[in-house]
């Protein structure tokens, strides 16, 4: 199997990191289904691959494989632990055939770091001659770091130049219109066979990712901003924290930014004030007397999650049930059948609280259902995961770039709808031999666990037709799946928010997308529907 892909200087910089944190290297030869979904099963293989370690380069390249410009076999580069993760990523994408061979780092001529070379020669020198060479090592290494940190300083003064907020918003709704271009131009070119055309949507594909990165900031602008916030809500609340803040490196778009900082602070306040138990409180769990907060950010493909985790006292879902009961939410019969993650998710329900007091004691707090509205009205969603004395953890994966948006396009009951990528997790032809039945509801078998069936027309209200394509996806600490008519592709689309008041009864409808062809297009996420339905028919 051989590997011809173009490697940069940066990419083998990349790749000696990886294989000095303990990654492996593999070639992987992948052969793709016939059809629309060989651009969605390539899209799902290297998002599942990033995501258990990282993709170093692919044949086709990416934009070739967004453009769909596939020939029924892909070639990827991928750094991993182990053979055991390649063979659980293939396992879990779907219809796929692929071959994997380990690749040795002196084959591509990648060297390991200096100090696992000298560790190499510790036999035949001594121990001294070792440690000398090593410090003379590291201080060329800090004496070229400082140079070059002096002089990017110096060449900073006269390469930055500042520009408005209101002229790079100008210049994104812009990158907005190449992107409507090149999908555009990307429909003609498969039915007109122009290789010139073909060259000119890759490289309008090169320069809309290029510009898209202009309005990204780092988040640790915004995480450093709440460590006197929580020192100021710990010290008025009687309690003892430390802060911690990780991949403030990791950059969003400004306006995503924007939109979080109400969220998070709430969050935030949350685990300050409702989370970490008093110092005495503590001691006698016997924990330390000093809580911890950590907020960490991490950057996967097109999203970031942003994490808040505290090791306080953890959420009581008792309570949470009997007041959900009481506030006339879900029956006691219900309330008796809910699971662990069900009962979590109560607490996103409008204006259900266990609290008499606003985390931080100002009336502008947002509860935890404004908090979920604000992420999921930018193509975001909010998870929680809590165990009683241990603590709780929120999650929040938000779109890296606000406006661009990765999505599968179905067809339903004669309808065109975008489901946000990051959710689907596998993809398969609908045969009856492959649903079960338990009870009234339809279920397959995904990952050695039962996953229940919808249908997305039923849940959408629309004419039932035939349904071909089963979708199984992941929303609220679980498993679910929805059948559809049609498998159209991925496309990235431009996202607008939805504005219409009439629609404010509809959470699971928040934006819109205009597609290559111009249709426009409502972006949903299914799960939201389906609460709905199982909370109408438990009452």
């Amino acid at each position: 199997m051989k590997f011809k892909a173009k490697l940069t200087r940066e990419d083998f910089d990349s790749l000696s990191a990886l294989l000095n944190q303990g990654l492996n290297l593999f070639v992987m030869d992948v052969k793709l289904p016939e059809g629309m979904l060989a651009q969605v099963n390539a899209f799902l293989l290297l998002q599942m691959l990033s995501e258990r370690g990282e993709v170093v380069s692919t044949i086709p390249d990416g934009e070739a494989i967004s453009n769909g410009d596939l020939k029924g076999r892909l070639l990827i580069l991928t750094a991993q632990r182990s053979e055991k993760d390649i063979l659980e990523t293939l396992k879990n994408v779907g219809e796929i055939e692929a071959d994997f061979t380990p690749v040795l780092a002196s084959k591509l001529g990648i060297t390991t770091t200096p100090e696992r070379r000298f560790k190499a020669k510790r036999e035949s020198e001594g121990i001294e001659a070792l440690i000398r060479k090593l410090e003379k090592s590291m201080r060329r290494r800090e004496m070229a770091t400082i140079s070059k940190q002096d002089f990017s300083h110096r060449m900073k003064l006269i390469k930055e130049v500042k520009v408005s907020v209101e002229d790079l918003d100008r210049i994104f709704t812009l990158v907005g219109e190449l992107v409507l271009i090149r999908n555009r131009l990307h429909r003609i070119s498969e039915d007109v066979n122009l290789p010139a055309l073909r060259e000119l949507v890759k490289y309008l594909s090169h320069v809309t990712n290029e510009l898209s990165k202009i309005r990204l900031t780092s988040i640790g602008q915004v995480l450093k901003t709440f460590s006197k916030f929580v020192s100021d809500l710990a010290e008025r609340s009687g309690k003892k924290i430390d802060l911690l803040i990780e991949g403030e490196e990791v950059s969003v778009d400004r306006m995503i930014l924007e939109e979080l900082l109400d969220p998070l602070k709430s969050l935030i306040g949350n685990a300050v004030v409702h989370g970490i138990e008093s110092p005495e409180e503590r001691i006698t769990k016997g924990k330390s007397a000093v809580g911890t907060i950590k907020i960490a950010a991490e950057r996967s493909g097109n999203f970031t999650t942003i994490s808040i985790e505290d090791d306080g006292r953890g959420i009581d879902l008792d309570l949470v049930k009997e007041t959900a009961v009481k506030r006339g939410f879900i029956s006691r019969s219900m309330a008796e059948r809910m699971g662990d993650t069900e009962a979590l998710n109560l607490i996103f329900l409008p204006g259900f609280t266990t609290k008499k007091e606003h985390p931080t004691g100002e009336e502008s707090d947002m509860g935890l259902n404004a908090v979920k509205q604000s992420i999921e009205a930018r193509g975001g969603i909010i998870e929680v995961q809590s165990e009683k004395d241990k603590g709780t953890r929120f999650n929040l994966m938000v779109p890296t770039n606000v406006s661009l948006l990765t999505t599968l396009l179905v067809e339903v009951g004669g309808e065109v709808y975008a489901i946000p990528s990051f959710i689907v997790r596998y993809i398969f032809k609908l045969e009856p031999s492959r649903v079960k039945h338990l009870g009234k509801q339809p279920a397959i078998i995904h990952e050695d666990a039962i996953v229940p069936l919808y249908s997305l027309s039923n849940l959408l209200g629309l004419p039932r037709r035939e349904d071909r394509y089963g979708i199984v996806m992941r929303r609220g600490g679980r498993l679910y799946a929805v059948s559809v008519s049609t498998i159209l592709g991925m496309e990235d689309v431009i996202v607008k928010p939805v504005d219409d008041e009439k629609m404010l009864h509809m959470p699971w409808l928040t934006n819109f997308a205009i597609l290559s062809s111009g249709k426009i297009v409502l972006v949903i996420d299914p799960y939201h529907i389906l609460e709905r339905e199982l909370n109408a028919t438990s009452l």
